[in-house]
């Protein structure tokens, strides 16, 4: 199962950890010395590094570095809320003490509990109750803030529900001047076509008498 392996703790004062937890054995403490070395003077950054089959993961806060190791596959997001968590237990433990904190000078309780969040985080069970936790919490908010927006928007609903039932009138009667105005332009066009063939009567039927009266003649 993929897990967190390693923790290292550290500031920008001293090259040697303040202290250090271990699930297994390896150069990679090696290595987390390396990128802790790399990112000391990275104020306030979170950085992430590849190395075979592992990840490193770090935070520079404050003057406080916290870094952990675990396999490739480990969930990125819970291993940055692995850190943070640590390190927000460190400030409410030592504050600014820990600025000029001395190489492993972390108490030997207080290492424990960090060895305990570790194990709890590669605890897949009590993540999945977290994300659990989290989605109906986030549920609930959205749902809360959808309601007070409908509370706010009430009197403009009801405007819109106002204004929905004047077009609709307006749109009938819209629909009958409309009906009414077709039937009069109708009513013009055929006047219209009756004058135009009276006129076309009268002079085909002048034409004819005054044909037969030349024949006549």
């Amino acid at each position: 199962m993929a897990g967190l392996i390693y923790t290292l703790i550290s500031n920008q004062s001293n090259a040697i950890p303040l202290g250090e937890i271990s699930f297994a054995s390896g150069n990679f403490q090696l290595m987390a010395l390396k990128i802790v070395e790399k990112c000391r003077q990275d104020i306030d950054t979170s950085k992430s590094f590849s190395y075979d089959k592992y990840m490193f993961h770090l935070s520079n806060k404050s003057g406080l570095i916290v870094l952990c190791m675990c396999d490739a596959n480990y969930s990125n997001r819970k291993a940055f809320s692995f850190i943070f968590s640590v390190r927000d237990m460190i400030f409410e433990t030592y504050g600014s003490d820990l600025q000029n904190a001395i190489a492993f000078s972390l108490k030997k309780h207080f290492i424990e509990e960090i060895k305990q969040l570790m194990i709890q985080f590669n605890s897949e069970e009590d993540d999945k109750i977290k994300i659990v936790s989290k989605n109906v919490d986030e549920v609930k908010n959205i749902m809360v803030q959808n309601l007070e927006k409908i509370i706010e928007r009430g009197e403009k609903i009801e405007l819109l529900v106002s204004k929905a039932d004047e077009l609709e009138t307006n749109a009938r009667m819209f629909k009958k001047k409309a009906v009414e105005v077709k039937r009069v332009f109708c009513w013009k066009n055929w006047k219209i076509t009756m004058i135009v063939v009276f006129i076309l009567i009268v002079i085909v039927g002048l034409i004819v008498f005054l044909a037969l009266g030349i024949k006549i003649d």
